[in-house]
């Protein structure tokens, strides 16, 4: 306590005002500080004003990043820390929890693609398509091989010949006849561009179709026996080529005939007197339309006939109990 030194008044010691009269106090200087008299003193005699030192500044603790030196008032200290009693005092700040700056988006956010709704899942029939297919063709296999093998059609396809048929005899080789039968005795030569046959027969087995006309040369060299013969063979069986129409010429008997030869042996159709004369050349012509038949000599005809009985294949030559040279055979197709 000190006391006023206008009124006499005590008052304490941190008070620059007299609390009684209002008058100023003197404040007395901290201890352990110099008086101002002191420093003046000391100024005095060393001719110099004294110097003054700067209080050393109070080392602050470090804070810490992102804090600001003054919070404001509205936050609140811990529990455990007593507020605020004197002017200037602080309660303790409580750090807040870092909160990582966020930076405006410069891109809109991308929409997501609706989900796509699930179809039902196909169904796979191209294995079963392909089965189809392959039953339907083998059954069209089987039904064109039945109908094939009872109509003929494959006989007509391994044994068709291209329509239209000619041979000079130049060369055996590569004659038209892949039959060829000579039998005891006879014989079958090429000579100056002509066959000679004898008791034998040549036979072109390959089916030529059913409506066709066969032309040939033919002259008798020999007749050995009264039964001797020569002429044309057509509608040649190609599985069974002994089976056919034949149009013959019978030197010793003058006569022209026509016979079958079938499953029932060998049957006359018709027949016609006609002088016939060895080493005289006759063209013979023989016309197969349908069921009817005719046969030309040197452009005249001398028999016609209808028969069903063999109604398509080859053409061929046969001479029997005789020798007759052949030339110029030819097969061609009639038209409608």
């Amino acid at each position: 306590m000190k006391r006023c030194e206008k009124c006499g008044a005590k008052v304490m010691d941190e008070s620059s005002f007299c609390t009684e009269c209002g008058a100023p106090l003197k404040v007395d200087a901290p201890s352990g500080a110099p008086s101002e008299e002191k420093a003046t003193k000391a100024g005095d005699d060393k001719g110099e004003p004294a110097k003054t030192k700067k209080p050393k500044k109070k080392k602050e603790p470090p804070r810490e990043e992102g804090i600001s030196a003054t919070q404001p008032e509205f936050i609140a200290a811990p529990k455990d820390v007593e507020g605020k009693d004197k002017v200037g005092d602080t309660a303790p700040v409580v750090p807040p929890k870092d909160v990582p700056e966020s930076k405006p988006s410069t891109t809109a956010p991308k929409a997501k693609p609706a989900p796509a709704k699930p179809g039902k899942p196909k169904k796979k029939r191209t294995g079963l398509i392909v089965l189809f297919v392959v039953v339907g063709v083998v059954l069209l296999i089987i039904a064109a091989g039945v109908v094939g093998y009872y109509w003929g059609w494959f006989d007509r396809f391994l044994y068709a010949e291209p329509a239209g048929i000619r041979e000079t005899f130049d060369n055996m080789e590569t004659a038209t006849f892949q039959n060829i039968y000579v039998g005891e005795g006879g014989q079958m030569k090429i000579q100056a561009g002509e066959m000679l046959l004898a008791n034998g027969a040549v036979r072109a087995v390959k089916d030529v179709g059913t409506d066709y006309a066969v032309k040939v040369r033919l002259k008798f060299i020999s007749v050995a026996h009264s039964e001797g013969w020569a002429g044309i063979i057509v509608r040649i069986n190609p599985s069974r080529p002994t089976f056919h129409y034949a149009f013959q010429l019978y030197p010793e008997k003058d006569l022209i005939s026509i016979s079958k030869i079938s499953e029932s042996g060998i049957e006359e159709l018709s027949s016609f007197a006609a002088q016939i004369d060895v080493n005289y050349e006759y063209y013979l012509e023989v016309s197969a339309k349908g069921k009817d038949f005719s046969f030309i000599v040197n452009g005249q005809k001398f028999l016609q006939l209808t028969d069903i009985t063999l109604n398509s294949g080859g053409a061929g030559l046969e001479a029997y109990y005789s020798q007759a040279l052949f030339d110029d055979f030819t097969v061609e197709p009639l038209g409608e």
